[in-house]
């Protein structure tokens, strides 16, 4: 394959890591273009030193300003050759180069403006933020049949659905599943979520490295719930033929019922570099260096029907995709979600 030119939106959170690492392990296959950060400025400053990136985003002028000092001190970067951008605008300029794939793992409704204008410009987007198919899930995937761009889903259980649909038809599908770990209070009732704490809900025991904002979505479900939108604008399925269950081992990432009656199971060790690599890579299939799944090891696999009357969010998901309130579902629980992280409101004031 040709090296692949790849701007990297998000760079130093966790999913922006994991890209930034299948980069460093293939330098031959790929080229980064254009990072952007929040706040991470250190981080952000090792990654242009180390890949000779030069063209970044950072939120505010004095995020920049902090940058340009640090480059200049240790191993001094040639800053006349670095274009240092700022805010929204300055995201929508690391698109402006000729690259080959926008990497989006921006969290939040940062990354819907981000995904939009790359798919108006033909460019394939690798997608990790799940707010931009929730708050505009029609438009972003008319955008993308429009402008022949592909959208490759990078989140394990949208890459798991998509890799047991490659080369079929989704009129021959009955019903998609997408697992779910069960959070940290899985088997717990309501009333016993009202003395939950902050550092009780960070507690992520599959992916133990994510932001707050996804596991504090991850521990109320509405992670979950937000899932089921994706699916229904990625694949065209109506809610009634998207289903979740409980699966605590998280080595199941995906399963497509046809309906022949054959069943479809995606498993892959809970490595978020498998999913980012296959969609880095696609359409070409790259050998794994990361760990293969070993199902003797793993011993067991279990799948229950989740709780939906302690976790009212998956419900509520599915009434505003059926009701097209996704966006205001989407507002309404980042509010929440900020209040909780401020201390304002209680754990169960997040449910819907």
């Amino acid at each position: 394959m040709k090296r692949k030119r790849l701007a990297i939106m998000g760079s130093t959170g966790s999913i922006g890591r994991c890209v930034v690492d299948i980069v460093r392990k293939n330098p031959e296959d790929f080229e980064i273009t254009g990072l952007s950060c929040y706040e991470n400025i250190t981080e952000l400053a090792g990654h242009i030193k180390e890949f000779g990136v030069k063209h970044v985003c950072v939120s505010t002028k004095s995020k920049a300003n902090d940058l340009i000092s640090l480059l200049s001190v240790k191993e001094p970067v040639r800053l006349d050759d670095l274009n240092i951008c700022v805010g929204p605008e300055g995201l929508l300029e690391l698109l402006s180069d000729n690259i080959d794939l926008a990497v989006n793992c921006l969290p939040g409704m940062f990354g819907v403006e981000v995904t939009k204008y790359a798919l108006k410009h033909g460019i394939d987007v690798a997608l990790a933020n799940k707010e931009a198919l929730v708050a505009e899930g029609s438009e972003i995937m008319k955008l993308a049949e429009e402008n022949d761009a592909k959208i490759l889903p990078i989140d394990s259980e949208m890459c798991a659905i998509a890799y047991c649909l490659q080369g079929r038809s989704i009129e021959d599908v009955k019903k998609v599943v997408l697992t779910c770990y069960g959070g940290p209070f899985l088997g717990k009732k309501r009333r016993e979520l009202y003395d939950v704490t902050l550092e009780d809900a960070l507690r992520h025991p599959t992916w133990p490295n994510m932001g707050q904002k996804i596991s504090i979505d991850s521990a109320t479900l509405m992670n979950k719930g937000f899932e089921v939108i994706e699916a229904s604008y990625l694949f065209g399925l109506p809610p009634e033929k998207i289903e979740i269950v409980i699966h605590p081992q998280s080595l199941v990432h995906g399963i497509v019922y046809f309906k022949d009656g054959n069943v479809l199971m995606h498993a892959a060790s809970p490595d978020m570099r498998i999913p980012i690599s296959h969609c880095l890579y696609a359409p070409e299939v790259k050998e794994s260096p990361f760990e293969i799944l070993d199902l003797v090891k793993a011993k067991k696999l279990e799948f229950f029907e989740p709780d939906t009357e302690t976790f009212t969010n998956i419900p509520a998901a599915y009434n505003a995709l059926r009701t097209g309130t996704t966006k205001q579902l989407l507002e309404d629980n980042d509010s929440r979600v900020e209040k909780f992280l401020a201390g304002e409101i209680q754990f169960i004031e997040l449910f819907q």
